[in-house]
Order: structure tokens, then sequence, then C-alpha cells
């Protein structure tokens, strides 16, 4: 009779037109066997461009589009976690993905699972240029990348930004910029964050509070200065090495306190003092050359002091000693990197011997302790630790 068999060139040019023509509602009087038969059809005799260019998809909110729609994914495992807020997901129609057909040609046009590592990697995207989100989304984004193992979404997560507390919420920051405390724990942190002087922003605290209702807040201090650089203690230096904010204010309105940190946290400050680079010399020549309280009542270079301990007064009665708290505690023989006179050795005979003779000659006094200090030079030929 003459009927030519339809090519799939012809079938496809028409169902455009008819798509184009009456839209959703020819797409939604369409049976499911005849979905699975088009999926065949496309995957068989079709291209990917072509299939790019008509709304097949269903989807969750009852929308028919495109395989380019963006952020266009199969249903995946995201975990137990909340899915953050504000995320812009568009999910394929579970009941259409249970079609053989159907779910090979989803497949097949490139359409992927949302697992985890999406999830964390849609969540990244929004902090790289920061966007706007909201405290509420923000706290979530947080607890989602916490909860996820990195072995599922291992790429950095450093440039992630958040809301710091107080005069620091204003804006979003990088997390590497914020400070955080482990829970029962206060440090000089806390005791200068409510002064406005303070150049150390703490995380706010209702990241805090989300993590709190998980039962892991120790876990998650450890993650996030691990994976987000944030910081329990005060930084002295910047990422390219220069003297920080914070480091200044601790020099002019809290030395005491700078003393106290770099006592109790040697170890982790140590290898600013250890190399030779400039940057580590910058850093230690600052240290030692910043004014510090004395027990005479004045104040004076670190590098120009003594430790307080009673057999350095009784050897040196003449010298200029630092105040401090807890003399007894054996870390502070450690400033002695900062030019701290520690012990019974040549370099505080000398001293002492310069500001003996710094003194007004009055009588015979000053002549028998010059006298003394040569015997003990005399004496000194190592260094003698002191109690």
């Amino acid at each position: 009779m003459g009927v030519k068999e339809m090519g799939f060139s012809q079938f496809y040019q028409e169902l455009r037109d008819i798509i184009e023509k009456l839209g959703d509602s020819f797409l939604k009087s369409q049976s499911n066997l005849w979905y699975s038969k088009v999926a065949k059809l496309f995957r068989r005799y079709g291209s990917k461009s072509q299939a790019t260019n008509i709304p097949l998809i269903p989807v969750r909110d009852g929308r028919w589009v495109r395989p380019s729609q963006s952020h266009l994914f199969l249903e995946g495992d995201t975990s137990d976690a909340e899915v953050p807020g504000g995320l812009v997901i568009c999910l394929v129609e579970s009941e259409a993905c249970q079609d053989a057909n159907r779910m090979a040609f989803f497949q097949w046009v490139d359409i992927k699972k949302c697992d985890q590592a999406e999830v964390c990697r849609m969540i990244m995207q929004l902090y790289n240029p920061s966007r706007e989100r909201s405290l509420t989304n923000s706290v979530q984004d947080l607890i989602y990348l916490f909860q996820t193992p990195r072995i599922v979404y291992n790429e950095s997560i450093e440039n992630l930004q958040l809301l710091g507390a107080g005069k620091y919420s204003d804006r979003f920051r990088y997390a590497r910029w914020l400070y955080i405390e482990y829970p029962d724990k206060k440090s000089f942190i806390s005791k200068y964050a409510e002064d406005r002087r303070s150049p150390m922003p703490t995380l706010n605290p209702l990241y805090l509070e989300a993590v709190r209702k998980l039962g892991k807040e120790s876990e998650f201090v450890d993650w996030v200065c691990s994976h987000l650089k944030m910081s329990t203690l005060p930084r002295l230096e910047d990422e390219q090495g220069y003297l920080t904010l914070e480091f200044d204010f601790f020099k002019s309105h809290a030395v005491e306190d700078l003393l106290v940190l770099l006592r109790d946290n040697w170890d982790h400050y140590a290898h600013h003092f250890k190399s030779h680079n400039r940057s580590t010399k910058r850093l230690k020549h600052s240290i030692l050359k910043m004014n510090v309280p004395c027990t005479n009542g004045l104040s004076c270079r670190l590098d120009q002091t003594v430790l307080p301990l009673e057999a350095l007064k009784l050897a040196g009665p003449d010298l200029v000693f630092v105040d401090i708290p807890e003399l007894k505690d054996i870390r502070w023989l450690k400033f002695s990197t900062f030019g701290v006179l520690t012990n019974l050795s040549t370099e505080f005979y000398l001293c002492e011997l310069k500001a003996v003779a710094a003194r007004p000659v009055t009588d015979s006094t000053s002549k028998l302790a010059v006298g003394a200090i040569y015997i003990k030079l005399g004496a000194c030929k190592v260094p003698l630790v002191v109690q």
C-alpha cells in the first residue's frame, strides 16, 4: 500500500513538535510503558545531543526537564545526615527509575546519583566564590561535611566560609581565620572574646549547639582544626610568615598572658623559633625585644631580663628580673631562647659585673662585689642549672 515505516529522525521531530505544542499535559498523559519504549528507541537509534533537547525526565516536584537541567540527579545514598537547606537538587522520580529501559536511558544521558560526595561538592561550590547563605543553612552545611567520612569525600574543604561570633558575625569568613575551643576548657581566646580590641574571631555558637546535639563536640573540634585549619590557640604568624594582629594585640595589651601562652604551649609554637628562615627570625626577634613587666615595677626588654629564681636573685642582685607567675614551673627555663638568663653562666656573671660597674662607687662594697664576681667567673666553666 506504499505506507512507509517511520524512521527515528521523523519520530524525533514529531515528538519535539507535539511536546512544544502541548507541553506537560502530553507528557503526563503517557503511560509508563510508552516511556519505556521511547527510552529504548533513543538508546538504540538516537544520539545524546538529540536526547538533551527533549524534556523526558520526570522530577519529584512534578516537572519534566531535559537531561541538561542543572543539579539533576538520580536518588542515591545521602546517609542519615540531613541534606542542607537551600541546595538546588532535582531528583528523578523514583517510579521512573524502577523501569530498566528508563533507568538505562537516564544513565546513558549522564545523570549521576546524588550521593554524599555530590552533596558535599555542591556545598563547597556555594562558598567558592561565597554566595548568600543563611546562618541556619550554613550550620547544616558544616554538620553535613562533618558527618561525611573523608573516604567518601576526600577533596579539600579548606575554602569553607563560616560566621564568627559577636562583632565577627557580620559576614562569612574563611574557617581558617576563626578560633574554637574544646568543650569545658577556657583559654586566652575566650578570655578576650568580648574585648572589642581583640582580633580573634571565635566560631558562632550556633554551630557548636548543633554539634553538641550529636554528642561529638570534642571530635568536632579536632576535625575543624585538621580539615578547616581552625585553631584552638592564638596564631603568632599568618600564612605568609608575617606577625599577626593577634600577636600585636597580646604584645600591646596582655604581654603577661603572652608569656604564659608561650610557656604552656611551647611545643606548639617551638617550630617558629627553631628554623632560620626570615619569618622565624622576625617572630623570635619581636618576642625577645618586647617590653615585659619586671619585679622592680618597671618594664624592660625580654632579652635583658633574668628568670627570678632564688639562686639567681642571690647571685645577681643588681640584675633585672622578669615578673612571672608560678616561678617553680621548669618550663620557664626554655625562655633562654629569647635571651632570658636562666642559669649561673659566664654570661650571667658578666651581666652582673656590668650592672655593678654601673653603680656609683661610694665605698669598698662595690670593689668587694666585683672581686666576688671575678672569682665566680673563674669557676664558672659550664652553666649551672638552678631550680
